[in-house]
This record gives structure tokens, C-alpha cells and sequence, in this order.
């Protein structure tokens, strides 16, 4: 493996373990660390005081770094999702370094078609590193090879409860739109968007490929005074498979995800936030690598391997969370109450996460009334996202 340069651009928040990982990766020396963009320096004076010590250049500003880092061979942005667009287009433009984004890639259809267009020779990686793990691709290789027979239905559902401070960390936490920029934050479109990204890989029996999205009904929904959603149900058609999905963040105490694959000679799932793996086929499983999965989607931009993380690969992704918001017309009000620990719960929402695998019911069929599904929408007819935003009250 020949030695990269690697700028970063965003060191705080989830920077921090994109930096932690940087550094490891220097240690072994397949890199080294040149450079670093962050406005907020002045918030991270261990950071600042380390890096320093290590001889890599501080920006203020990451368009600087761009034009005075020549010859990099990584850049890796970690900032609020609403910058990802034009970060990506201006590293794409200004260097021919391999570019690992953090997920999601961008919240818009436009967005990342255009950004699909610019990148021609496919130097862009996108955060979705769960898709990499052993796993997943264990049970994509059973799909592939007919084990489970035609898939049928995928299922995901999840419920990660979020309090006060969750939404307080950031200006653009719950937001659907900040500075004139689309955010689009929710469960499905942030803390739960692995599940869904790993949900529609599994649809598709090829190898390396997605399902593509076509009908789509959904219900967006939010128990916090918020522009976005912290509940979201949605039913859809995708390739020959239907997929159905449930998260939300309106819970009291947390679901851990469940990816359930049904096929036409048996059953296949991932639960336990990902540490079980099962089938009802008789199919020996793998022991799983925490290690290798961590790594996966680094060691796979490193290598400049094709990965199931390009920019196309996250069409079907961005496809559906578009269609599913455009379905559902905005996001209805859940008479939310707190609990103890400072988190807005949903009544009966926890209950019906816990069952949905099992049943995975539309939610006003399951006594959740406010959660009428919307219209059917073509997920393929989709070319463009600007979501009309109806204002939240409080109920």
C-alpha cells in the first residue's frame, strides 16, 4: 500500500474519530496526516496543541486548505450534513485525491446527481462503513447465491432514544433546512441511516448492487417542537422485494435495530444492533470481527478498491428518503410527553418498534391514529427535493 497525504475537514464531533483513526492508520504508515480544516480551533486547544506537536497545518477556512495542500491523496470531510454538497464538489474540483465523506452523502436527489456527474472516475467514498461489515456481507452472500431463494420482504426497525442535549449539540440538529441549506435530520436520515442503507443492499440479489426504489407511502412524524422528524414509517416497493422500515428517536428506552431478509425458502436476520446474526435455513455463521468492520471502509479507500459506497451506490438511499418525505406531505404532530430522563416519547411508539419486525404493521393500523400513511409516489420520476415545510406546534 503506497503512503497517502490526508487532509481532514472537520475535526470536532464525529471528526474526532475520523482523526483518532487517521492517526492509527499513521502509526502503521500507510499515511500521514498533512493537514486540518476546522473553524473552530479555538474550541480544541488539545487537538490544536497535538496536531501542532505533529507538524500538520491548522485552516480556518477548508477552501484554503484545497488550494495550498497540493498532492493529497485523501481528503476525509466530517462537518454538518448541510455542508457535505459543496465540500464534495470543492474537493472534487480543486484535487484528484480520493474523498471520504461522512454519511449520508447529501440530503438531495439534485445534489448528489450532480455530484455523480463530477466525480466520473468514482474517487468519492461515502460513511456508510456498516455496509462493509461481516455480516451484512455474509447475509448478502446468501441472497446472492439463492440460499434464501427469491427475496420477498426486508424489514428494519430501531428505536434510539434522544433528550434534550442530543437536539441542544448542534444548530442543526432536528432541522429540515439551516442557512437557506437542506439538513433533512431525522432518525432515518442520520442516526438510523446504516439500517436503511443495509436494508436496500440486501434487496438486490447481485453483488455490489441496490435495489431501486419505485412506489413508496410513508408518515413522518415529530413528538418535539422541531422542523424535522423524530418518527418515520414507510412502506415501499424495491426491485422485486418490499421493504418496510420503522425508527424513531420519540422512545423512552432504546429498540435495537433489526434487519429481517424473508425470502421464498427461508429467513434471514441481523439484530442486537448488529452483534447476531441468524437464519432459519440451517446456514453455518460466521464469527464476527469488530476489528475488520471498523476498518473496512478505510482499508477499502486506501487500496482505491471498488466498494459498495460510491456515490451511485447511494442513489437508492437518497431516492427513497426524498420519495418517502414527498409521500408524506410533512411531518405530523405525535402528543409527545417527557420523561424522566429529558426525552419526548410518543405514546405507544416504543411498543410498536418493539413488534414491527414480527408484524411490521402500518402504525395507524396499530393504534398509532395520527399516523395516517400518504400517497403513493413514483420514486423514479423524482429528479428534484425542496421539501414545503409546515410550521411545528406544540400539542
Amino acid at each position: 500500500m503506497n503512503r497517502k497525504d490526508v487532509a481532514l475537514i472537520g475535526v470536532g464531533g464525529h471528526g474526532r474519530w475520523n482523526l483518532r483513526q487517521f492517526r492509527l492508520f499513521e502509526e502503521r504508515g500507510w499515511v500521514r496526516i498533512r493537514a486540518v480544516a476546522d473553524p473552530f480551533r479555538s474550541q480544541m486547544p488539545e487537538a490544536e496543541a497535538e496536531l501542532k506537536a505533529a507538524g500538520v497545518r491548522w485552516y480556518e477556512d477548508y477552501r484554503e486548505l484545497l488550494a495550498c495542500e497540493k498532492g493529497l491523496g485523501v481528503v476525509c470531510i466530517s462537518t454538518p450534513i448541510a455542508l457535505h454538497y459543496e465540500m464534495v464538489r470543492d474537493a472534487l474540483r480543486a484535487t484528484d485525491a480520493w474523498v471520504l465523506v461522512e454519511k449520508p452523502a447529501v440530503p438531495a436527489i439534485q445534489q448528489l446527481r450532480e455530484l455523480i456527474a463530477l466525480d466520473s472516475n468514482e474517487r468519492v467514498r461515502v460513511g456508510f462503513q456498516s455496509v462493509h461489515s461481516r455480516f451484512v456481507q455474509t447475509l448478502k452472500g446468501w441472497i446472492t447465491c439463492g440460499a434464501l431463494g427469491r427475496v420477498r420482504r426486508v424489514i428494519t426497525s430501531s428505536a434510539w432514544p434522544r433528550d434534550d442535549a442530543y437536539y441542544q449539540r448542534a444548530p442543526w440538529a432536528g432541522r429540515m433546512m439551516l442557512g437557506g441549506r437542506l439538513v433533512f435530520d431525522g432518525p432515518m436520515t442520520n442516526a438510523l441511516a446504516h439500517s436503511l442503507h443495509n436494508a436496500l443492499y440486501l434487496t438486490a440479489p447481485g453483488e455490489r448492487v441496490f435495489g431501486e426504489p419505485s412506489s413508496v407511502s410513508a408518515v413522518f412524524g415529530r413528538a418535539r417542537e422541531m422542523e424535522g422528524h423524530d418518527f418515520v414509517w414507510l412502506r415501499a416497493q424495491v426491485g422485486e422485494a418490499e421493504l418496510h422500515l420503522a425508527y424513531a428517536h420519540c422512545v423512552s428506552a432504546c429498540v435495537p435495530f433489526t434487519l429481517r431478509v424473508e425470502g421464498e425458502r427461508g429467513a434471514a436476520w441481523i439484530c442486537d444492533h448488529g452483534e447476531t446474526l441468524g437464519n432459519d435455513v440451517g446456514l453455518p455463521v460466521p464469527t464476527k470481527s469488530d476489528e475488520e468492520d471498523k476498518d473496512a471502509i478505510y482499508y477499502s479507500l486506501l487500496r482505491e478498491e471498488v466498494a459498495p459506497t460510491r456515490l451511485r451506490d447511494v442513489l437508492a438511499y437518497t431516492t427513497l428518503t426524498n420519495a418517502a418525505y414527498l409521500s408524506a406531505g410533512g411531518v405530523v404532530e405525535i402528543p409527545g410527553v417527557y420523561s424522566a430522563e429529558g426525552c419526548m416519547v410518543g405514546p405507544g411508539v416504543e411498543e410498536y418498534i418493539a413488534a414491527f419486525a414480527r408484524n411490521c404493521l402500518p402504525p395507524h393500523k396499530a393504534g398509532l391514529e395520527w399516523a395516517c400513511p400518504g400517497r403513493e409516489v413514483d420514486a423514479r420520476a423524482i429528479t428534484h427535493f425542496a421539501p414545503v415545510l409546515n410550521e411545528p406546534r406544540l400539542v
